[in-house]
């Protein structure tokens, strides 16, 4: 690729300005300051841009404020002639390629175009001046095979630009220092995997036995669940138990007292006896309540007069406190004398009993009868009991006597 012809639209101190039919070889000639510098700067900004504010390179605009940068015919052995034009835009301006065929290019297609090189190296290798001739040595011997060997070698810039494009790919993929490629990435991540598995490595004996801690946990977990729930079902049973202590309590205590009891015959309608015994008792104690406070009151009536002494008083108050106890030995000569007509009773069939076996029958073949021995024990036995309801009933005959007294 060549240079055949250039058209300074404005830069520097060129405008309108249009250079055709260069050769292979051509000079530029002309006393300081005539523009020499100018046409090698337009040549570097058409093919990378205009030079920005932020760098020390002049930027070249014309000083009238009119139209600024140009067009670059080049010469290439597979695309033919293509137009390159940069006008003012952006920082770098508008770069526009027009090929042979009609189509347009864009700033991407001339990068393609000129195989990655960029405005450094171009000045070093086809444009350099007295400074860039002091700067070759700042290339490194790859670069400066390549870019010799591309001067030439007719075709080599396409197997540069491809070897180019290869190696941005593959810098794209991996590259020895770098974080972004994908192969960096996923060294990356293949070295934290390793890390954790030796880490887990070094763990698994340590996990291993928290499984085990942890089924033995689960084990004694479900152990004490079912010792909780036998231990609620016994504390189930005990309350039910517990609800019913006291009906046990009072059952018990009535086998007690029935033990003690013995056999003991209900009277006839003894039931309603004792509820007529019940009333008549309810009777008689409202009817003492109503004496007992009319007693009190004619005492203390009395002691309001002088109708009594003070001995009379004493006495009074005396049978008074035991007014109580008389009540009490009332109640008990009642007890006294309902067992004894108790015992009387039972003392009477007793000795009907035993008058019933001892009468001596007429006949002569009864008399010769001999009694049998259970028959004789159970008449001891009777003359016994009969013996001691007769001390019974001389006892009780005794309390009623003391209590009337």
């Amino acid at each position: 690729m060549k240079i055949i012809e250039l058209e300074i639209i404005g830069y520097g101190r060129w405008e309108n300005k249009k250079i055709t039919n260069l050769q292979d070889f051509q000079l530029f000639f002309g006393p300081n300051e005539a523009g020499k510098s100018t046409i090698m700067a337009f040549i570097h900004s058409i093919l990378f841009g205009f030079p920005t504010k932020q760098q020390s390179l002049p930027r070249m605009e014309p000083k009238n404020k009119g139209a600024y940068g140009g067009k670059l015919l080049l010469e290439d052995d597979t695309l033919g002639h293509i137009t390159v034009e940069r006008l003012r835009g952006k920082a770098t301006g508008d770069v526009t390629l027009y090929y042979e065929d009609g189509s347009i290019g864009t700033e991407t297609d001339l990068e393609k175009l000129l195989g990655g090189m960029d405005r450094s190296r171009f000045q070093s290798i086809f444009s350099f001046d007295i400074h860039g001739l002091q700067n070759v040595q700042n290339l490194k011997e790859v670069d400066f095979e390549r870019y010799l060997l591309a001067t030439g070698t007719i075709g080599s810039d396409v197997l540069i630009r491809a070897e180019e494009r290869l190696q941005k790919r593959l810098d794209e993929l991996f590259k020895p220092s770098g974080k972004n490629p994908k192969l960096n990435q996923q060294l990356v991540k293949v070295k934290q995997a390793f890390a954790t598995y030796q880490d887990g490595k070094r763990n698994n004996q340590q996990y291993l036995l928290i499984v085990e801690e942890l089924e033995a946990a689960r084990l004694a977990m479900t152990q004490y669940q079912s010792e909780r729930q036998r231990l609620r079902t016994e504390m189930e049973i005990d309350e039910s138990l517990l609800k019913v202590w006291p009906v046990y309590a009072e059952w018990h205590f009535l086998c007690t007292q029935m033990e003690q009891l013995g056999d003991l015959t209900f009277p006839a309608n003894g039931i309603v006896r004792l509820e007529h015994l019940e009333g008549r008792m309810k009777e008689l104690n409202a009817q003492l309540i109503q004496w007992q406070e009319r007693l009190v009151q004619l005492v203390e009536k009395q002691r309001a007069s002088d109708f009594w002494s003070d001995t009379d008083a004493e006495k009074v108050d005396r049978l008074l406190e035991a007014w109580p106890l008389f009540q009490e030995w009332k109640r008990r000569q009642m007890e006294l004398q309902q067992e004894l007509v108790y015992l009387e009773q039972k003392e009477a069939s007793q000795f009907a009993m035993i008058e019933a076996v001892k009468v001596i029958p007429e006949d002569e073949d009864i008399l010769a009868m001999q009694l049998d021995v259970s028959v004789e024990r159970g008449l001891e036995v009777l003359e016994q009991e009969a013996d001691q309801n007769q001390k019974s009933v001389r006892g009780a005959r005794a309390a009623v006597r003391m209590g009337e007294t």
